[in-house]
């Protein structure tokens, strides 16, 4: 059983999702909820529907842009995927990422005694609620999947046993992988746009920690990409707080300027050609930190998200300042030998054969009472050092002294 909550992990999902249904050892179940339910983000459940049989859903997305939307949600989700995962009775959850699904599909598998698979632990974000999220849920789940080595020795530095973690890449580089090419012509004609020989790619979201500034953040980002002048093409955030007035702004802009063009959703076919074809991806997606590099695609990551994140040599991080956001995008438009040096950029997010991986490790894992019954690494005592204010009741190896 695999949840999912939103378009973006949904595109990473998807190719994994089509190697478990063609798998003769696996039956796949999916639960979609969040804003897949939700028109105001594209209604995407019909996308997931119209490629897959057996899917469950949860109505969970609450309309408004205040915190305590997500939190509601979560409890949402929580309740109903009990009854669901009662009734249907799974030997697998699956879930991918940092959001209150994976949260919730976390809670739910350890109270049931059903084994969580978990996709993406061990990454590091700072400033963002999805970071704490993320590392809980790892604490939680009984097989990992992290997408890096490094994050792979964040989960084991967690206390995770080593034979629950299998390093796999990203399954969201399998679709690239395997998505044929369109042409920029072709690509033109099933947009019904005209995008010329220079564009970027514009996909920012709201932070939690600053989502009441996600409005003023994307005019600064869109006041840059107006004074550069190439077309823009937008893909609207996602379902966060601080997205509805974000919307409200990328409209405006629309309204304004005929170089650019926005829209809700795009197909995985359309969506990755236009990324093989741009000039950069701008704003602050995590697309720029998986699919980017292995694209070789420059992406101009603004602001605080994804600071700190593990990446490739394709990201540029900058401030939200118009002039400095709009000199890196001309550069990256007309300086040739500047350009050139994102070519050579290499994806530390794993080389296309992801699910495979993570298909085997499903079709080949044993369900019984060591999978269930976790246990905790401790570091090497070497490693712990001790403060100076530790409590009386510790004991101090190293100074001897016994309370």
């Amino acid at each position: 059983m695999v949840v999912t909550g939103i378009r973006s992990e949904y595109f990473l999902l998807e190719p994994l999702l089509e190697g478990i249904e063609a798998s003769s050892k696996l039956e796949l179940i999916i639960v979609a909820t969040g804003a897949h339910l939700s028109p105001r983000y594209g209604y995407t459940l019909d996308q997931i529907k119209n490629r897959f049989n057996d899917v469950e859903t949860i109505l969970s997305l609450f309309d408004t842009d205040e915190l305590i939307g997500r939190v509601k949600g979560l409890g949402l989700i929580t309740m109903e995927l009990a009854e669901i995962v009662r009734r249907r009775k799974p030997d697998f959850l699956l879930v991918l990422g940092d959001r209150e699904e994976s949260l919730a599909v976390a809670t739910v598998g350890n109270y049931l005694n059903i084994p969580v698979v978990h996709l993406g632990g061990g990454d590091r974000v700072i400033g963002n609620v999805d970071d704490h999220v993320r590392h809980a849920v790892t604490k939680m789940a009984h097989l990992h999947c992290p997408f890096t080595v490094q994050s792979g020795r964040r989960i084991l530095q967690m206390g995770e046993e080593k034979w629950r973690v299998t390093v796999t890449g990203s399954p969201g580089l399998d679709a690239i992988k395997s998505l044929p090419d369109l042409s920029l012509e072709e690509l033109e004609t099933s947009l019904g746009i005209s995008l010329g020989a220079k564009y970027f790619v514009l996909l920012q979201h709201p932070i939690s920690s600053e989502f009441s500034e996600g409005a003023s953040q994307i005019d600064v980002t869109l006041q840059a990409i107006v004074k550069v002048g190439l077309p823009t093409v937008i893909i609207k955030p996602n379902s966060d707080p601080g997205t509805r007035r974000m919307i409200e702004v990328i409209d405006e802009y629309v309204r304004k300027y005929t170089f650019l063009r926005a829209y809700t959703n795009l197909p995985r076919l359309q969506f990755v050609n236009l990324l093989r074809h741009a000039v950069a991806l701008v704003g602050n997606s995590s697309a720029g930190i998986h699919e980017a590099p292995f694209l070789h695609l420059p992406a101009v990551n603004i602001g605080n998200r994804q600071k700190e994140r593990e990446h490739s040599n394709n990201i540029i991080f900058v401030p939200f300042d118009v002039d400095t956001i709009a000199m890196v995008l001309e550069k990256l438009a007309f300086d040739t030998e500047y350009r050139l040096q994102f070519s050579k950029c290499i994806s530390i997010y794993g080389d296309g054969n992801a699910v495979p991986r993570i298909v085997h490790l499903l079709e080949s894992v044993e369900i019984d009472r060591k999978l269930l019954y976790k246990d905790f690494i401790d570091l090497p005592e070497d490693n712990w050092e001790w403060g100076n204010g530790e409590p009386e009741c510790f004991y101090n190896s190293r100074s001897g002294h016994q309370p």
